[in-house]
């Protein structure tokens, strides 16, 4: 009797009744559906098995899983019951844990793998996916511990060396990465992103042709795809070779032609080979393609400024900022536009923007002084180059650039004091020698600035202006051979300057050589002929050798330029005096007395033509207005002529 009451109660435990179905083919139904990809079908079964026995836990787990399909959050509410009703079942938490990782949750993750793992310690995957859920969550160093433990218990796996390089590299470990990526590929070499994964970091640490060669082998793998042919394009470009770079990202655009920012790189490459038409037609396509991206417009007014467009420029600095009005840049190449069209106060304007979104970039200061400067605002350059040496002290630049304003204000003392910090810094800085040997120059210290420029021309023998300076200082002392020297080398490196021309003919003069001097001159004439002085050196020379009338020539071209030079007039009056034109003369003298009533040579000259022309009254009281300003000769004429 007691074995039929048995039987009975289980036959009630596995059929509801005659005919209908039990919990347990519901659920192998389920699983056949789910097999075929019918989810709704599975999912309906396993429903009706839960209805039928809520209390068993894989029931919920199956439903879970076919729930993952396209109801995630469903599935993980079937695995949190599962989990309910038995909390002791580790794969619940895996699978539970696996639903949140693909969805990017990955704090719950941690939890559950964490959960898991307390209850099995054992299963490799628990450490591993946990390594990934830290990994995507930034927790680098605990997913490096995940994975080694991972390593420890299947040291075969190439994922586990391969996660573990990624966190690695995203703690700048790179070498520590490469090693694990060898790893990988050694566990299985025919994985190409363990390839392109180690080129990155191989690229990180400047090894671009060892990049180079990694990226080689996962193209050979798989040689269409574009994202190895754009990141070997750009590790090229890295390595300076920009007409690799171009043919790879071709290549990258031959299989896609419709991604922007291989557009944008091309025309990064074809701008680093001076190919600007190009350059700015990959970032019209770039733009056409996504026309939100705001470095592409940067990029493209910065080619257009390198074509010397800076109205073009300043309208894509313009769309740029339309865009992203907090990025510093924009404001700061704008700025830069604007000082090319000498708009200096617009540049200064978004020198200012700059400054108040990033308000401790040295350089920004740096460049709102140049502003300042160009506006002759030299106290206000100072006050921000003296801003910018506060952020950044050990810039070289920042100090050479505010000695140069102190040049211009003749503050020479603290100009020398700039360039000396700017030598401090960087002792192989040339222009800092110059600029000093300039300033000592001012001072008449033509030793010291002899020194200093001869430093600057040892670090660069190329640099004309500094041979100039020098063959300045050097006619100061009276080296006028030495002087020739540096002027000649100064003319080889730069036969259109005029000034070099010029002052080689004044040391030429002073070594009487008058014909290479007035050759000279001529040159310098030729080169610019609106400068008065030359003509007024040229003249000279002629007198010098009696040439009077071509010195008068010369005088009378420097006054037609420089009509108010008094000492023109005074030495085309001497001329025309020995020529006898003493009219002339009178009148000539008589006109660089009215600009320069102190001009006693004037005077003594004036004096001597009337006394010439009978006019002796008249004459001998030029003569004792030019005793009475200091030209004292006037007196032995005087006695001579006056009594």
């Amino acid at each position: 009797m007691k074995t039929k009451l048995t039987f009975f109660i289980t036959l009630i435990a596995l059929t509801t009744a005659y005919g209908q179905t039990t919990a347990e083919e519901y659920i192998q139904r389920g699983i056949t559906k789910s097999e075929l990809k019918d989810y709704s079908g599975a999912i309906a079964d396993y429903t009706k098995a839960i209805s039928i026995n809520p209390n068993i836990p894989d029931y919920y787990i199956y439903r879970g899983l076919a729930r993952n399909s396209d109801n995630y959050k469903k599935a993980i509410s079937d695995f949190t019951k599962a989990i309910q009703i038995n909390p002791t079942i580790a794969d619940y938490y895996n699978k539970r844990a696996w639903v949140n990782l693909s969805h990017d949750n990955y704090s719950e993750t941690i939890a559950d793998y964490t959960k898991a793992i307390s209850i099995d310690s054992n299963i490799v995957d628990y450490y591993f996916y946990r390594a990934q859920a830290k990994l995507f969550s930034s927790k680098y160093i605990e997913a490096i511990n995940d994975y080694t433990k991972a390593i420890s218990m299947k040291p075969n796996s190439d994922l586990y060396y391969q996660g573990r390089a990624s966190a690695k590299a995203s703690l700048e470990d790179y070498k520590g990465a490469i090693l694990d990526y060898t790893k990988a590929i050694e566990r299985d070499p025919d994985y190409s992103n363990s390839y392109s994964e180690r080129a990155y970091a191989k690229s990180e640490l400047k090894d671009y042709k060892g990049a180079i060669s990694d990226l080689n082998k996962a193209i050979e793998f798989f040689p269409n795809n574009l994202n190895y042919y754009f990141q070997r394009g750009n590790t090229k470009f890295n390595n300076q070779d920009y007409k690799g770079a171009i043919l790879d990202i071709s290549k990258a655009l031959e299989i896609n032609p419709n991604i922007a920012d291989f557009y944008n790189k091309r025309g990064l490459a074809k701008y680093s080979l001076n190919d600007y038409s190009g350059a700015i037609a990959d970032y019209n396509k770039a733009i056409e393609i996504d026309s939100r991206e705001s470095d592409f417009y940067q990029n493209r007014g910065f080619t257009k400024a390198a074509l010397k467009d800076y109205k073009g420029a300043i309208l894509d600095y313009n769309k740029a900022i339309e865009i992203n009005s907090e990025e510093s840049y924009y404001y700061s190449r704008r700025g830069y536009a604007k000082g090319q069209l000498k708009d200096y106060k617009g540049a200064i304007l978004d020198y200012n923007k700059a400054i108040e979104i990033i308000p401790n970039n040295a350089y920004y200061y740096y460049l709102r002084g140049n502003q300042e400067f160009n506006l002759k605002n030299h106290e206000g350059a100072i006050l921000d180059y003296t801003k910018a040496i506060e952020i950044d002290p050990e810039s070289a630049n920042y100090y050479i650039i505010r000695g140069r304003s102190k040049l211009t204000l003749k503050d020479y003392k603290g100009a020398i004091l700039d360039f000396n910090k700017a030598i401090e810094i960087n002792p192989e800085e040339e222009t800092a020698y110059h600029y000093r040997g300039s300033a000592k120059g001012l001072l008449n210290d033509n030793r010291g600035s002899i020194i200093d420029l001869s430093k600057a021309l040892e670090i660069n023998p190329e640099n004309g202006i500094a041979y100039g300076n020098r063959g300045f200082a050097k006619i100061k002392l009276n080296d006028n051979m030495g002087a020739i020297a540096d002027y000649t080398k100064a003319i080889e490196i730069n036969p259109d300057n005029a000034d070099y021309y010029q002052f080689r003919g004044l040391a030429k003069d002073e070594l009487k050589d008058y014909i290479g001097a007035i050759a000279d001159y001529t040159k310098a004439i030729k080169i610019n002929p609106e400068v008065a002085y030359s003509y007024h050196s040229r003249g000279n020379a002629k007198a010098n050798l009696n040439d009077n009338r071509g010195a008068i020539t010369d005088y009378t071209k420097a006054i037609e330029i420089d009509p108010n030079n008094g000492t023109l007039y005074t030495d085309r009056g001497f001329k025309k005096a020995l020529l006898e034109d003493y009219r002339g003369a009178i009148i000539d003298l008589s006109k660089a007395i009215e600009i320069n009533p102190e001009d006693s040579y004037a005077y003594f000259l004036r004096g001597f033509s009337k006394i010439s022309l009978k006019q002796k009254d008249s004459g001998c009281l030029d003569l004792s207005k030019a005793g009475e300003l200091g030209y004292v000769e006037a007196y032995d004429f005087i006695k001579d002529y006056c009594q």
